[in-house]
């Protein structure tokens, strides 16, 4: 049984599920956040999960997701939501955690009437002054560093932006190369670009980097994308593959400013 759990990584998996309800009820409605000891016997939620487990529920009176897409939306890249609205990633992530945190997550649904999700966390039986400190608790963080994020999904660039200041970071969202470069030119104090390789305009976030690193040598810049086999061949930067949790980001970034730092690479 987990004594612990990623606090960040819970943190986010509220955040996404806090958005879905959002966007759920554009009209208005209401969103209810509870938790409660349980019991599990087998066969009462998915995975097999049996003993003492926190049950967290996400509640929204919104316009519920329709029974033939409903066992889909644990899927990456799976939304429900327009284009511009949506990654997919949101209940990934939260299934990802859960499942991670030797739990699971269970999802009811009625149009018209709403969604419940309600995320199942091991228990712990020790007090909270004897649990040992946990591995995720010691991420590498920022010394207040600004990191220009590139990004033109806003969803994704909010929880980005979340994820880096809770790592430390400084940040300026923007959501092309255009604004990009000039806010490079702009603002001095930039010490690392993460950049989205699939953006709109002129210049995608390849093309971005390749720019940075002739105009701007001395700032890194770190690539994010969700297309698994995109640079196989030739890893001009470093890499950060989507879905990709908060140690994963706080190890990228940490690793391209160090390398810049020791002049290596």
């Amino acid at each position: 049984m987990a004594d612990c759990v990623d606090k960040a990584e819970f943190e986010l998996a509220l955040v996404n599920l806090a958005v879905n309800a959002r966007d759920a009820m554009p009209r208005g409605g209401r969103l209810l956040i509870s938790a409660e000891n349980i019991s599990l016997k087998p066969g009462d939620v998915r995975d097999g999960l049996v003993g003492d487990f926190v049950a967290l529920t996400v509640n929204d009176t919104g316009s519920g997701i329709p029974d033939g897409v409903l066992g889909r939306v644990f899927e990456p890249f799976f939304t429900t939501k327009a284009a511009t609205r949506g990654t997919g990633l949101g209940l990934s992530q939260v299934y990802g955690f859960s499942r991670r945190s030797g739990g699971s997550v269970s999802i009811t649904s009625e149009i018209d009437q709403g969604t419940k999700v309600t995320i199942y966390l091991p228990r712990s039986q020790t007090s909270e002054s004897a649990l040992p400190v946990c591995k995720d608790d010691m991420l590498v963080s920022g010394d207040r560093e600004l990191v220009l994020l590139v990004e033109d999904n806003r969803d994704v660039r909010a929880v980005t932006a979340s994820l880096l200041e809770q790592l430390g970071y400084r940040t300026t969202a923007v959501e092309n190369a255009r604004e990009a470069l000039e806010a490079l030119e702009s603002q001095r104090s930039v010490s690392l670009v993460l950049t989205d390789v699939v953006i709109p305009g002129e210049y995608d976030g390849l093309m971005l980097a390749r720019k940075v690193r002739v105009r701007f040598p001395a700032i890194p810049v770190v690539l994010a994308t969700g297309y698994a086999k995109l640079f196989d061949d030739a890893l001009e930067f470093p890499v950060l593959r989507k879905p990709y949790q908060i140690g994963d980001l706080a190890r990228a970034i940490h690793r391209a400013l160090n390398r810049t730092k020791t002049g290596s690479g």
